[in-house]
């Protein structure tokens, strides 16, 4: 059963997002992956010692939760049926694969491939031979 929604709640707050929010969100993400912080509200933090002046600048936390919030890729309905453990992610990685396939690269181009290595917990392993970080 779902609370109703009351006239103060952020989701009333809600508006379409336009290209450029939808840029500086993507880009909000990809800092994050830079500067880590244990949680996503310090990077709003007014106080000096996590402070990260980008994210106010670029776009309020509040703004930011919603969009991420209602930010979908796929149907959670599925998600029951479907096997694939990568499910949640499957458009986006389709987008990319048919990027792969439909992008024809000029005669000059540079190309840079860095790997960190990672000890965490995952539910399926990646191994390249290849790579100097196993």
């Amino acid at each position: 059963m779902t609370r109703p929604i009351t006239k103060h709640a952020r989701s009333e707050e809600w508006k379409p997002v336009t290209i450029i929010e939808m840029k500086k969100f993507l880009g909000l993400i990809f800092v994050t992956g830079i500067v880590r912080k244990p949680k996503l509200e310090l990077y709003w933090s007014t106080r000096e010692i996590f402070q990260t002046q980008i994210f106010p600048q670029t776009m309020s936390r509040n703004r930011f939760q919603l969009i991420q919030r209602y930010l979908p890729f796929n149907d959670n309905k599925a998600a029951g049926t479907n096997k694939d453990r990568l499910y949640k992610i499957r458009t986006i990685l389709d987008i990319v694969n048919n990027f792969r396939t439909n992008y024809i690269p000029d005669r000059e181009i540079s190309l840079d491939e860095g790997t960190l290595g990672w000890r965490g917990r995952l539910l399926f392993r990646v191994y390249k031979p290849r790579k100097i970080t196993k």
